[in-house]
């Protein structure tokens, strides 16, 4: 349970031990304090995950009845194809990398910064049939591991080469959003940690996930990490110049 705790939903490493969990999974008052002032869920998924904590055995049980389930009906049908794929995926990364070098990898792991403070001890990189064309990452708490996962697909869309007006959509989609609109002003004041944002927004870490990944892209945002934490950084420059060069690539062809 400690570790879904630590999985990007509630308080980053550093903030609760393993002591102090305990006494709050023993006592329903304070796990529900503590659910209710430190999770970044919406009210209804605070009261699933209350309900969850409260009873790890059932919690455990329903999980791997879940996971058997799955793999019967569904994985199981699809198991050697996407054992033979991931195989392939694997060895297309690993040649990529050693191609390309830091280029890559640093593509894979979404341009993090890890500072000289961190103590990551390995990087984990591997293919997801799952994720198809998306890179996604996730810390491991208590060993000091991070792991990224690849689409099998993603270096199909990073090899095919984008005119100016399919760049400059790029960049006016991850402006065409509310939220990542929330996100920048708010990063405009200062460095903020997904925890940070999640609270401030009120939105949930996998909402701040999502279109931070998609600003990232875009450069208009850097993340940098230290100690388990990622802190999110606004490149106001970026943001200038990206919008500068898609407005002035777009008119250009309108006007051409």
């Amino acid at each position: 349970m400690i570790h879904f705790i630590y999985s990007g939903y509630g308080p980053r490493k550093g903030t609760i031990d393993m002591n102090t969990f305990e006494k709050i999974m023993n006592d329903d008052k304070k796990l529900l304090l503590f659910v209710s002032s430190n999770m970044s869920f919406s009210t209804e998924r605070k009261a699933i995950l209350f309900e969850m904590l409260s009873d790890p055995s059932r919690t455990k049980e329903n999980f791997l009845y879940l996971l058997e389930w799955f793999y019967e009906n569904a994985f199981s049908i699809v198991e050697p194809m996407i054992e033979k794929l991931l195989s392939r995926t694997a060895s297309e990364l690993k040649k990529e990398i050693m191609h390309s070098g830091e280029r890559f990898l640093m593509l894979l792991i979404k341009n993090i910064d890890y500072t000289r403070y961190e103590e990551l001890k390995r990087t984990v990189i591997c293919p997801s049939y799952f994720s198809e064309f998306l890179v996604s990452n996730a810390s491991v708490p208590f060993v000091n591991e991070d792991m990224y996962t690849v689409g099998f697909r993603f270096k199909e869309v990073m090899s095919v080469s984008k005119d100016k007006l399919e760049m400059a959509a790029d960049t006016f989609d991850a402006l065409a959003h509310e939220k990542r609109l929330a996100i920048i002003k708010h990063l405009s004041a200062g460095q903020s940690s997904g925890n940070e944002l999640a609270r401030a927004l009120n939105l949930s870490n996998y909402e701040i996930g999502e279109h931070t990944a998609i600003l990232r892209k875009a450069g208009m945002v850097r993340v940098e990490k230290m100690n388990q934490t990622l802190s999110f950084s606004l490149d106001k420059g970026a943001v200038r110049r990206e919008v500068g060069k898609a407005l002035e690539d777009l008119l250009k062809d309108v006007e051409s």
